[in-house]
């Protein structure tokens, strides 16, 4: 597998669409330095930290639900 990967990343008919990759993950690396976006990561990993419970709670209870219109289904 990891060598067809790199066949086809060192493929020069690839090149654009690697460059665009690049592109992709530099700009995300740009995006995470930003003290701004910074911020807004660590509002969203309190947020994550502090209702974890309540999140996983609530997929829980869907997750049942959607268990049981199945069983009831067949």
């Amino acid at each position: 597998v990891v060598g067809s990967v790199y066949k086809w990343f060192t493929d020069p008919a690839n090149k654009e669409k690697v460059e665009k990759i690049k592109n992709f993950f530099t700009s995300i690396g740009d995006w995470f330095q930003d003290p701004g976006n910074q911020k807004k990561l660590s509002t969203i990993g309190r947020f994550l930290k502090d209702n974890w419970k309540v999140i996983l709670g609530i997929g829980g209870v869907i997750l049942l639900f959607f268990i049981f219109i199945f069983f009831l289904s067949n």
